[in-house]
């Protein structure tokens, strides 16, 4: 059912590993997934959550350049790069 289907704030900031004062804050100011009002109450969608994830993503380097685009790593990788 749709409605059951819709997301709380907490269970937003769960999700996106954020406090519940940070979800608001971009709820407020903006830069946050959509969500939908209802009375007083906020809700979001799951479909709305994958979105933001996904506008988020970055290949941006600190210093402004684009980094190249490459084949996720393993964990594996990452520590069998560390003990080398």
């Amino acid at each position: 059912d749709a409605i059951e289907s819709l997301l709380r704030e907490n269970e937003v900031a769960k999700i996106l590993n954020l406090s519940v004062v940070k979800i608001r804050l971009l709820r407020r100011f903006g830069g946050g997934p959509e969500f939908i009002r209802i009375g007083k109450a906020v809700r979001y969608r799951m479909d709305d959550i994958r979105r933001f994830i996904d506008s988020a993503t970055s290949f941006e380097t600190i210093s402004g350049k684009v980094a190249p685009k490459r084949e996720p790593i393993t964990l594996s990788e990452i520590f069998s790069k560390e003990s080398e």
